[in-house]
């Protein structure tokens, strides 16, 4: 132990000496001092980096079949869209006009015909309904108009009748003044023949009429002349009235027939009216039943109530949602909208695929529109089938995958996956695989011009051949080996 002290001792005054005379000639000659230490920490690196360097063993190299993922030439393309259901037995009644709700005539659960009446609104909060008093106004209107009708009719009737007995009674008046002329003629002849005699012994009393004698009776002829004179003209005059009134032709005539057309017009007109006014009648009792009926929301099907909305006091007013309706008979459209250059090329003999949660059903479209629906955008159009129209909701969004290809033949358009093509600045590279003569697969590179990118999809114009087998895998170059 002693030993091991003692030794131990004089190693530490070894080392102490040492380093005295070691900084003694750093101090003296730092440069070479420098140099020297420098020297040997370059050679300690070399050393120990020959003594971990491992020994280098010949590995036989092995060629690494790699597994890929392939797409078919000939196989349409699928672009994924998100699509909206649209069910039309599912009715959502809101209301036309605003009020309060007085009262709730059926609750959730129960069920419904066409035309039920669902809730009672008011337009104030005691009940009062303006539009049942206008529809009362209305009705009272068509009633009175009903019960005048007919009296209205049978007067219009009436003036009618006088109007054309009227007529009749001048026509019947012109033929018996025109039967009287003849013999008014007769008479004025007759006068005029006793004229012309009263004037020959006027004459002769006058020529015999010797100192006087005869002046007395000359005086008495001139007196019965003018008798037959005015008798003559009266009858003269009378004459030429009947011959003016019965002529056919004459401004009188013609006035009477005037009149009987200006009274059968005028009766045409009211009677016109009187039917338009029962008419109107009976579209301002409709109006005002149909105005009354916004105050009481009905059921348009057959079905059963799946919600009510609002409560009792509560006031609606015009859109706001009343209650929810499942109809018995109910159909489900899923709507999807799609892009012009997505549109042109739907295949219309592959199926899409819509896929819900763990679900998917293979349709074909229903309708593809040829003009824009929805700004930009093209609806195509799916029947849902009716086993899975409950397992749908209203307005609910799936995915559905529509094929793209010639949409007039059931060849396909060479569009491949975006993912296999490997872009260079002066070319676009895909992958194909090529078998040997001993069968086996390896990559070899194509150069292909591309076209329209469809999704996840492109179009190839030229470089592929329709039984190329395409690579998706990305972890490839030519010449590996691989497998599918």
């Amino acid at each position: 132990m002693d030993t091991i002290k003692k030794t131990l001792i004089s190693i530490h005054i070894f080392v102490k000496s040492l380093k005295k005379k070691a900084l003694r000639f750093i101090d003296s000659y730092p440069l070479i001092s420098f140099f020297v230490v420098l020297t040997l920490l370059v050679g300690v690196i070399a050393i120990g980096n020959t003594l971990r360097k491992p020994r280098q063993e010949k590995k036989e190299e092995k060629n690494i079949v790699k597994n890929v993922e392939i797409f078919s030439i000939g196989t349409s393309p699928k672009i994924s869209f998100s699509g909206r259901v649209e069910k039309s037995g599912v009715v959502k009644i809101v209301a036309q006009s605003a009020g309060v709700v007085q009262t709730i005539h059926r609750a959730e659960g129960a069920r419904v015909s066409r035309g039920t009446i669902l809730l009672h609104l008011s337009t104030n909060y005691q009940g009062g309904t303006t539009p049942s008093l206008s529809r009362q106004i209305a009705q009272r209107n068509k009633t009175l108009t009903e019960e005048h009708y007919p009296i209205q009719k049978e007067l219009i009737a009436k003036r009618r009748e006088i109007a054309e007995k009227n007529d009749a009674m001048a026509d019947d008046m012109r033929r018996i003044t025109n039967d009287s002329i003849q013999n008014t003629k007769q008479l004025i002849n007759l006068n005029r023949e006793i004229l012309a005699t009263i004037n020959d012994n006027i004459k002769t009393l006058e020529d015999t009429n010797v100192g006087g004698s005869n002046n007395a009776l000359i005086l008495q002829a001139k007196q019965a002349k003018a008798g037959v004179l005015s008798g003559l003209n009266g009858l003269e005059t009378s004459l030429r009235n009947a011959e003016y009134t019965s002529g056919e032709g004459n401004p009188q005539a013609r006035l009477s027939d005037l009149a009987r057309e200006v009274a059968l017009k005028q009766l045409e007109i009211e009677e016109k009216a009187l039917e338009s006014g029962k008419e109107i009648a009976r579209l301002n009792l409709l109006i005002a039943q149909i105005t009354e009926s916004l105050m009481f929301p009905a059921s348009p099907c057959n079905g059963v109530i799946d919600r009510i909305y609002p409560q009792f006091g509560t006031v609606v007013n015009p859109g706001q949602p009343l209650a929810s309706i499942r109809c018995d008979t109910n159909a489900t459209n899923l709507v999807v909208l799609v892009p012009k250059d997505v549109v042109e090329h739907i295949s219309r003999f592959e199926q899409s695929v819509i896929t819900r949660k763990d679900q998917s059903i293979s349709l074909l479209p229903r309708y593809i529109s040829q003009e824009p629906t929805d700004g930009t955008l093209y609806a195509v159009l799916f029947d849902i089938p009716q086993e899975f129209t409950d397992k749908l909701g209203e307005d609910e969004i799936v995915s559905v995958h529509i094929p793209v290809g010639n949409p007039r033949s059931l060849s396909s358009i060479p569009y491949i996956p975006i993912d296999a093509v490997f872009q260079t600045q002066r070319s676009s590279i895909v992958y194909v695989a090529t078998q040997s003569t001993e069968g086996q697969w390896t990559a070899s590179g194509r150069v292909v011009t591309l076209g329209q990118v469809f999704g996840s999809f492109v179009e190839i114009v030229k470089g592929i051949n329709a039984e190329d087998q395409i690579i998706v895998t990305r972890n490839v170059i030519a010449g590996d080996e691989v497998r599918f």
